[in-house]
Protein backbone atom coordinates (compact mmCIF):
# COMPACT_ATOMS: atom_id res chain seq x y z
CA UNK A 1 0.00 0.00 0.00
CA UNK A 2 1.40 3.56 -1.26
CA UNK A 3 0.25 7.20 -0.06
CA UNK A 4 -0.56 9.30 -2.65
CA UNK A 5 3.56 10.47 -3.19
CA UNK A 6 4.66 6.90 -3.84
CA UNK A 7 5.83 6.09 -0.46
CA UNK A 8 4.82 2.91 0.85
CA UNK A 9 3.01 2.43 4.07
CA UNK A 10 4.61 -0.04 6.52
CA UNK A 11 2.87 -1.04 9.88
CA UNK A 12 4.24 1.37 11.98
CA UNK A 13 2.77 4.00 10.00
CA UNK A 14 -0.76 2.87 10.36
CA UNK A 15 -1.06 5.22 13.17
CA UNK A 16 -0.40 8.32 11.28
CA UNK A 17 -3.47 7.53 8.79
CA UNK A 18 -5.82 10.70 8.88
CA UNK A 19 -9.57 10.09 7.58
CA UNK A 20 -9.75 11.01 3.67
CA UNK A 21 -6.31 10.08 3.52
CA UNK A 22 -5.69 8.66 -0.53
CA UNK A 23 -4.03 5.36 -0.60
CA UNK A 24 -2.91 3.29 -3.73
CA UNK A 25 -2.86 -0.57 -3.37
CA UNK A 26 -0.32 -2.50 -5.67
CA UNK A 27 -1.70 -5.83 -6.08
CA UNK A 28 1.13 -8.99 -6.45
CA UNK A 29 3.67 -6.86 -5.24
CA UNK A 30 4.57 -4.59 -8.21
CA UNK A 31 5.67 -1.02 -7.96
CA UNK A 32 3.69 2.42 -7.04
CA UNK A 33 2.78 3.32 -9.94
CA UNK A 34 3.36 7.17 -10.18
CA UNK A 35 0.16 7.46 -13.43
CA UNK A 36 -2.49 6.40 -9.89
CA UNK A 37 -1.63 10.15 -8.81
CA UNK A 38 -3.88 11.66 -11.89
CA UNK A 39 -6.73 9.94 -10.12
CA UNK A 40 -7.09 12.92 -8.17
CA UNK A 41 -7.70 15.09 -11.36
CA UNK A 42 -10.70 15.70 -13.42
CA UNK A 43 -9.35 15.54 -17.29
CA UNK A 44 -11.07 18.30 -19.62
CA UNK A 45 -10.40 20.00 -23.32
CA UNK A 46 -6.97 19.27 -24.78
CA UNK A 47 -5.18 22.89 -25.10
CA UNK A 48 -1.85 22.03 -26.59
CA UNK A 49 -0.64 19.21 -28.90
CA UNK A 50 2.91 18.38 -30.98
CA UNK A 51 5.22 15.67 -31.78
CA UNK A 52 5.49 14.74 -28.05
CA UNK A 53 2.13 14.05 -26.92
CA UNK A 54 -1.59 16.15 -26.03
CA UNK A 55 -1.62 18.59 -23.32
CA UNK A 56 -4.86 18.80 -21.36
CA UNK A 57 -6.86 20.91 -18.80
CA UNK A 58 -7.17 19.07 -15.47
CA UNK A 59 -9.14 20.56 -12.33
CA UNK A 60 -8.27 18.65 -8.95
CA UNK A 61 -10.87 16.98 -7.73
CA UNK A 62 -11.01 18.49 -4.00
CA UNK A 63 -9.50 21.35 -4.73
CA UNK A 64 -11.18 22.81 -8.01
CA UNK A 65 -7.30 24.07 -9.30
CA UNK A 66 -6.34 23.93 -12.87
CA UNK A 67 -3.74 22.60 -14.26
CA UNK A 68 -2.19 21.79 -16.91
CA UNK A 69 -1.08 17.53 -17.79
CA UNK A 70 1.26 16.62 -20.65
CA UNK A 71 0.74 13.06 -22.12
CA UNK A 72 3.75 11.94 -24.39
CA UNK A 73 3.82 8.71 -26.34
CA UNK A 74 7.17 7.22 -25.63
CA UNK A 75 6.30 4.23 -27.58
CA UNK A 76 8.81 4.77 -30.37
CA UNK A 77 11.63 5.26 -27.43
CA UNK A 78 11.62 2.27 -25.93
CA UNK A 79 12.51 0.45 -29.00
Amino acid sequence: MYNKNGLEILDEDVQFIKDRDIFYVALDGEEFNNCAILDEYEMGKIIGEGGFGKVYLATHKDTKKKVAVKFMDISDQRK
